[in-house]
């Protein structure tokens, strides 16, 4: 998003994407989340104090961190289950 379209939108049309963000932090990558939560929460603070530019800039941020927590918290998973399905922690016993 430009600049000028920042300027022009309103508190109420920028979302701070909370909820994204705890999900990312509890059960992806904790200290990427913790980054979602943060930049969240200064956009819902922007967005309550008008600055909507401010708030759109925050909100962006936070989504970024939450999609990287995603995709590191993802990786982390599917390693783990390669290494435990490789040392046979998923084999059936007799």
């Amino acid at each position: 998003m430009s600049a000028t379209v920042e300027a022009n939108l309103t508190p109420e049309a920028v979302s701070a994407h909370t909820t994204r963000a705890v999900i990312a932090t509890m059960f992806f990558f904790l200290p990427v989340g913790l980054l979602a939560v943060y930049f969240s929460v200064k956009a819902q603070s922007a967005i309550r104090g008008g600055d909507s530019a401010r708030a759109a800039r925050a909100a962006r941020i936070s989504t970024r961190f939450s999609l990287v927590a995603f995709i590191l918290g993802g990786l982390i998973y599917l390693f783990l289950a390669m290494a435990f399905l490789a040392l046979g922690a998923f084999a059936a016993s007799a």
